[in-house]
């Protein structure tokens, strides 16, 4: 399983309180764990052989069982009344801490990558993970650069430059305004930005 270490917390022992607590949690639903790794993984970088699904099939199995447990996990910010707003929650990131507890309760080989093969470091080679709100293909460019002082960032130029195929997002006009919209934040933010 093709993985990569997430930019913020790219280093999570094995005896890390939350890794303790979703191990508890995986008993509670059937799942006993087999190895726990001192990394931790991000979930939008994730690349599985066909033989290799039982992670797949665990990590599908556990956001069942947070959503169950009643975790939001499109929001982030309500478990049976809590507010857990914040990191200091072992569910705050159900996503991904389901697929790092996937990785624990399975026997997978994993082949992991860095941070910077999803261009958290700004040395990628691999993929551009547009981490920042607004996503690249919701993206106003020179709106943002003209209101915000924002200036394109590499995971803006990454999505354009691949926009192409094999599957299109936007017809020939609405990519050719895209284009020329991120152009035109290109050549005003060499002369105009805010700090």
């Amino acid at each position: 399983m093709a993985l990569c270490l997430d930019g913020a917390y790219a280093h999570m022992p094995a005896t890390h309180p939350f890794r303790r607590q979703w191990q508890v949690f995986a008993g509670r639903h059937g799942l006993q764990v087999q190895r726990c790794p001192d990394e931790y993984y991000n979930s939008g970088f994730v690349g599985v052989r066909r033989e290799h699904r039982a992670l797949l099939e665990a990590w599908r199995t556990l956001m069942e069982a947070v959503r169950e447990e009643g975790i939001n996990i499109a929001s982030f910010k309500n478990f049976e009344g809590y507010n857990i707003g914040d990191r200091s929650h072992p569910f705050y990131v159900a996503d991904q801490d389901m697929l790092n507890l996937s990785v624990m309760v399975t026997d997978v080989p994993l082949s992991v990558m860095g941070t910077d093969a999803m261009d958290f470091t700004g040395a990628g080679f691999t993929m551009s993970h547009a981490v920042d709100a607004p996503k690249p293909w919701k993206k106003n460019f020179l709106w943002l650069l003209l209101k915000r002082g924002r200036l394109p960032v590499l995971a803006d130029a990454e999505f354009l430059k691949y926009i192409d195929g094999p599957i299109r997002l936007y017809s020939p006009l609405r990519l050719r305004l895209k284009r020329l919209n991120y152009l035109a934040s290109k050549a005003v933010g060499t002369f105009y930005h805010r700090h």
